[in-house]
């Protein structure tokens, strides 16, 4: 029996990330940019004008926490389309690559900038989810797992249906990355 190419990257022991080739969300996962301004990103994506606010330094907090790469700078906003109770959205920042360290759980590596984003993006509404009264708490919980849930499941079904061992590779490192820096 042989084994295909893309059966040998669903089993192949992965890389660390690099600079040169740091951990990227695969083209394959459904995402649309947002073309609204910052303020109508946060009021929809918090559904409360205070609540945005707080998101906005939750997120730049977050990722000044998470790396001395960042240092402020133009956000890309994204709608990963309705999981099963609400939109799903994360933003990620213009540069290209990030060193990453989670100094709570000792997790590092070199992250795209959109990675890096997503993962900025889940800590900021789970903070959000803590500070928030219980009307929007419940949102904000629902926000964190249908986001998570959705790029979760899109990662393991490109890991299962796709006959790219490159395509297969960045999902696998993608979906280490994410569970190495939030669990």
């Amino acid at each position: 029996m042989t084994i295909s190419k893309a059966d040998e990257a669903r089993s192949q022991e992965l890389e660390m990330p690099t600079k040169e080739k740091p951990a990227v969300l695969p083209k394959g996962i459904d995402r649309k940019i947002i073309k609204s301004n910052q303020v109508e990103f946060f009021a929809n994506m918090c559904r409360n004008g205070s609540a945005s606010v707080v998101m906005e330094n939750v997120v730049c907090n977050y990722a000044r926490k998470l790396s001395d790469d960042y240092d402020s700078g133009y956000w890309e906003f994204v709608d990963l389309g309705k999981h099963s109770l609400t939109n799903t959205f994360f933003m990620y920042p213009d540069k290209e690559v990030y060193f990453c360290a989670n100094a709570d759980n000792y997790s590092e590596g070199y992250l795209s900038g959109e990675l890096f984003g997503l993962i900025v993006s889940l800590f900021a509404i789970n903070v959000m989810a803590w500070k928030t009264q219980k009307e929007l708490r419940d949102h904000f919980v629902n926000l964190y797992h249908e986001t998570k849930d959705r790029v979760s499941l899109s990662l393991s079904l490109i890991v299962k249906k796709s006959d790219s061992p490159e395509e297969i590779l960045e999902a696998r490192t993608a979906q280490r990355m994410i569970y190495k820096f939030l669990d």
